[in-house]
């Protein structure tokens, strides 16, 4: 009789329609010492009407000395690729808590990829979490961050934007930035852009030191804060872009960067001249904007520098140096687009 006969069709319809055929079929290719992708090839060709990872999850079962007269699955029965498409799903709240089942479980999730667009972190008078879509609120910071350093542990862990908002009492700061540094000092964190609220410098390098792949770094800060430590580390010298609030003092280390926007207090004219000449050697910085909270310090600048427009020796650029409503900007242009 012809394959594709009407009774072979219908055959094929009554083993596929009976899950003890369907197992006894599965039961026969594990005997012919075949992988299970060969058996299911096989399988699929002559019969159909099954899953891969269902057929997977029966013939390693079957291969493995299980009977099938338990018909019903535990969920430690689940082939590890089907436990981390699982793991993919979950939101990070209940991976947080499904990682602490058992320590095979802790093994799957741990070696999951995790990949996050926004992650933020909100300490002042209210105070919460958020990843991506799922947002949770916590009544003290405690908890808070013992959740975040969970995440942060995960190897495979990315996240593309990093917030992180603290309005820190003189009673807290303290221990809530060793916690913060504690979390973050457990794993080399791919993080892309850094954006972090805060006017205790000790936070910044709490977080700072501990991300890789960084390209962006901003700090929201009223009062100044020194950036000499900051400008030896790494992660400075990888960023692309630079926002600061306020600094006290000389910014320096700056070359690298591509644009940068700084609040200076209590510059200089001789530092001025040294981030002029920072900006002008540099091959990458294409934006520096440098704001003074000191008016009677700006007006004297202005004073003593004029607007203008010079091409960089040994270069086809030109540096305009313009003034803006509380600050100068220097830019480069090329002379063939430069009007």
């Amino acid at each position: 009789m012809a394959p594709g006969s009407s009774s072979t069709s219908s055959l094929k319809n009554q083993i596929i329609g009976n899950l003890r055929d369907v197992l006894t079929c599965i039961k026969y290719e594990v005997l012919q010492g075949k992988t299970v992708d060969e058996a299911y090839k096989t399988f699929s060709t002559a019969l159909g009407g099954i899953e891969y990872r269902e057929f997977d999850f029966w013939f390693h079962r079957f291969r493995n000395g299980y009977p099938d007269e338990r018909v019903t699955t535990e969920f430690s029965d689940l082939p590890e690729e089907l436990v981390m498409k699982i793991v993919d799903d979950l939101k990070w709240k209940e991976k947080s808590s499904f990682r602490k089942v058992c320590r095979s479980i802790r093994f799957i999730v741990d070696s999951s990829a995790h990949f996050y667009k926004h992650v933020s972190l909100t300490v002042a008078d209210t105070i919460q979490m958020s990843f991506d879509d799922q947002t949770v609120a916590y009544e003290n910071w405690e908890p808070a961050l013992e959740d975040l350093a969970v995440v942060l542990k995960l190897p495979k862990l990315k996240i593309e934007n990093l917030w992180i908002d603290l309005d820190l009492t003189m009673e807290n700061r303290k221990a809530v930035v060793r916690s913060l540094k504690n979390g973050f000092e457990s794993n080399q964190i791919h993080v892309k852009n850094l954006s972090i609220t805060t006017e205790y410098q000790k936070a910044v390098l709490a977080v700072l030191p501990y991300l890789k792949n960084l390209e962006s770094i901003e700090i929201d800060n009223d009062n100044p804060i020194l950036t000499d430590k900051m400008c030896l580390l790494e992660q400075w010298q990888q960023a692309k872009t630079l926002k600061i609030g306020r600094v006290e003092g000389a910014i320096s280390n700056i070359g690298h960067f591509n644009r940068i926007t700084v609040t200076l207090e209590n510059v200089l004219i001789g530092n001025f001249y040294e981030l002029k000449e920072a900006f002008t050697s540099s091959q990458t910085l294409e934006y520096l904007c440098v704001n003074f909270d000191n008016f009677f310090r700006f007006h004297h600048l202005q004073t003593a520098i004029s607007p203008s427009r010079t091409p960089i020796p040994d270069t086809n650029l030109i540096l305009v140096i313009e003034y803006e409503r509380d600050g100068i900007v220097f830019r480069k242009f090329h002379q063939s687009n430069y009007i």
